[in-house]
């Protein structure tokens, strides 16, 4: 009983003592003290039983394959310490995950929208090839994984990664004026809309929302 009683003292002590720590607004919007701590690029794989996560290492570029089971690392799917992936955001794999579109050099644009400069890493080769040299928005993979839809310049595009070609879709998009395939301040700041474009399920037709601003 006495041991029971000394316990509960010390803990009780121990209690209190950290409730009268201060806690500053530095701690909180600065120092992230009571930020919850993430997996850096979790993706859960097709399979079920893996994910993928990210890591940067003196310049290198990293992406795990992980098992659920055992949260060890099982292939490193990319380790690359090319400059044009040093800064790495966003990525997304293909249905066979055998090839990953790596969003870099990402700047945001209203609250939710951003554009990127965007590569395809093919696993097999381990060949880097650039999607498109400027900064696009919203490029995702169709269903097949055999096409790319992106916006550029307020117009749709599709690129082929077997024949290696670039589609325009749309050809009428103009700044302040017509908006192809992605949503204008309005409702991505009230119904946090941002891409508005949708692949079919047989990769074969995009649905696309056209915002017409020219009167605005």
């Amino acid at each position: 009983m006495k041991k029971t009683f000394t316990l509960i003292i010390c803990i009780s002590i121990s209690i209190f003592s950290y409730s009268q720590k201060e806690v500053t607004l530095e701690d909180i919007w600065q120092n992230y003290k009571f930020y919850p701590s993430g997996v850096p690029g979790f993706k859960s794989m097709n399979d079920g039983e893996h994910y993928t996560t990210t890591e940067k290492v003196e310049g290198e570029i990293k992406i795990h394959k992980n098992s659920f089971e055992s949260g060890k690392i099982v292939e490193t799917l990319l380790d690359s310490d090319d400059e044009r992936l040093s800064k790495m955001g966003s990525y997304q794999f293909n249905l066979a995950e055998d090839k990953i579109l790596i969003a870099t050099n990402t700047e945001s644009i209203y609250r939710y929208s951003s554009k990127s400069v965007y590569y395809i890493y093919n696993t097999e080769t381990e060949v880097i090839k650039e999607l498109t040299s400027k900064q696009v928005m919203y490029a995702t993979f169709s269903p097949d994984g055999n096409y790319i839809a992106y916006v550029f310049d307020n117009n749709l595009y599709v690129y082929n990664l077997k024949w290696d070609k670039t589609t325009q879709i749309t050809n009428d998009g103009e700044k302040n004026k017509i908006i192809n395939g992605a949503s204008d301040w309005v409702y991505e700041e009230e119904f946090a809309l941002v891409r508005s474009f949708e692949w079919s399920g047989d990769s074969k037709t995009i649905a696309y929302f056209k915002f017409d601003e020219s009167d605005v």
